[in-house]
């Protein structure tokens, strides 16, 4: 795979794609590099003409993209994230198992980070409807701590001003000094299935071709289920 490759996608994918990457570059050789932001970042990127030759984003953005003819070819679904709640490492884990235990859990936090839904974050989305559906709106509207994306939700979990956040695991796994404390109720969870497809740019670059094939193959399925991606 001689070539370069640039990479347009979500962060709930970024630290398992650039460590596929990283290894198609070590065979191969070629440069292959990467942008990555929440599902609206990464649409408005593409709609305004981001140089990409692959966009990976949830499948409803890039069934959307695919019908503007922003992407071409078929798409390649790598994986399913769930949301999380994370926690310090060695920290304690609040119990969220069931609807009331999330309901009294948030209730009594002192402080709560999430990604600011108005950045397009897709957790922060879902977990703002979370709220609004268990009634917490304004009870934790006053105590959130609503950051850009899941890393730097998960920075404030480190640094100790946020007793814990929400964001899907894969952010979680991928960042240093936390780990996952549990996960939403099932009624009440979001399970994101991210897709990989080509650009018009890229659906003539053989080296993005390969790369998205690469993304697909047995050796890559079991580093993105390693990184929260099942």
């Amino acid at each position: 795979m001689t070539g370069d490759v640039r990479i347009l996608g979500t962060m709930a994918v970024q630290h398992a794609v650039m460590r596929i990457a990283e290894a198609a570059m070590a065979e191969a050789g070629g440069v292959i590099s990467g942008s990555f932001g929440t599902a609206g970042v990464v649409t408005a990127g593409v709609e305004a003409g981001e140089p990409a030759d692959i966009v990976i984003s949830s499948k409803s953005s890039i069934a959307a993209l695919a019908e503007k003819g922003l992407v071409q070819g078929p798409s390649y679904d790598l994986g399913q994230v769930r949301i999380a709640l994370g926690v310090a490492k060695g920290g304690a884990k609040p119990d969220i198992s069931s609807v009331a235990a999330l309901t009294k859990t948030l209730s009594e936090a002192p402080s709560v980070s999430f990604g600011d839904p108005k950045g397009g974050a897709t957790s922060g989305i879902h977990f703002a409807k979370v709220l609004d559906r268990l009634g917490l709106a304004e009870t934790v509207g006053v105590k959130a701590n609503l950051q850009s994306n899941g890393f730097t939700v998960m920075a404030e979990v480190v640094a100790g001003r946020a007793s814990f956040g929400f964001t899907q695991a894969s952010e979680i796994m991928a960042s240093p000094g936390v780990e996952i404390g549990g996960y939403l109720p099932d009624e009440l969870q979001l399970v994101s299935t991210y897709t990989a497809a080509l650009t018009p740019r890229g659906a003539s670059n053989d080296a993005a071709k390969a790369f998205l094939s690469r993304l697909t193959d047995t050796g890559s399925k079991a580093i993105l289920n390693a990184e929260g991606i099942d």
